[in-house]
């Protein structure tokens, strides 16, 4: 635990990247957030604030209609809803003293970080990631501390690493590096023998479409008002999700793999 400005700083207030990857618990498959590099732990960098991530743009559309008050607002009429921009923004840290010198610390930060395309996640946030592009921007050197500036350019929705869904649960849910239970969690593959499996998918923010991937057999799925049918192929997309819960249904015999991505802002 670390002190800066009134405010007590532990590895939870902490930014980390790195990628996803796929474990086990109790027979079943899910997919996990491997922690690459983390801010406090490998460089013990101290946030100047609890980090947080810039909202996304709003890519708006105004017409001056001459004669008439105001102006008309199109930002909708195309697309039915709102189109979102990227995030960006900067996290400022300095860097704790009584470690490595700075400038191996530098060094460290700028080959891991600077101009990579990454996954990221705020550790004070952890059941969600964000993926982008990132900058080390200024570095500058104090009497007591060095201080540092990430920049960012991200996606405009973060997305949660084990989307939600009512399917088999695992035997032990609950992740105790991240007090989330994992009970929710869409299983890798669904089988299916004569007898039609139904599961519900949640849509959040963000507007997907899942995609039926083939493991064996033959297996018709139904998503969304849009039904696939998949025998020998590698993989087709369903109907686009709405938001709240969306109704899946998996017929055939065989087995097949569901995957989509739950977003929000």
């Amino acid at each position: 635990m670390y002190y800066r400005n009134g405010t007590y700083y532990t590895e939870e207030h902490s930014v980390s990247f790195g990628d996803l990857v796929t474990r086990s618990s109790g027979g079943q498959s899910y997919v996990d957030f491997s922690d690459a590099y983390n801010t406090w732990d490998t460089w013990h960098l101290i946030p100047s604030s609890r980090p947080s991530i810039a909202h996304p743009t709003i890519v708006t559309k105004f017409v001056e209609i001459p004669g008439s008050h105001g102006m008309l607002d199109l930002t909708t009429y195309l697309t039915g809803g709102i189109i979102y921009g990227q995030r960006q923004g900067s996290l400022d840290f300095q860097v704790d003293n009584g470690h490595e010198s700075w400038e191996a610390i530098r060094r460290d930060i700028t080959r891991a970080l600077h101009g990579k395309r990454l996954k990221m996640r705020l550790m004070d946030d952890p059941q969600y990631y964000y993926e982008g592009r990132f900058t080390v921007g200024q570095w500058t050197s104090g009497a007591t501390n060095s201080s540092i500036q990430i920049t960012y350019q991200l996606e405009p929705f973060k997305i949660r690493i084990n989307p939600m869904g009512t399917t088999n649960q695992l035997w032990d849910p609950f992740n105790f590096d991240t007090d989330y239970d994992w009970s929710a969690v869409m299983s890798t593959a669904i089988s299916v023998s004569g007898s039609a499996k139904t599961f519900d998918i949640y849509a959040g923010d963000y507007a997907f479409t899942p995609t039926l991937i083939w493991v064996s057999g033959n297996i018709t799925a139904s998503f969304g008002g849009v039904t696939q049918s998949l025998s020998g192929v590698g993989s087709r997309t369903l109907g686009p999700a709405s938001n709240g819960m969306n109704r899946l249904t998996v017929s055939g015999n065989g087995s097949c793999r569901i995957e989509w991505r739950e977003g929000g802002l």
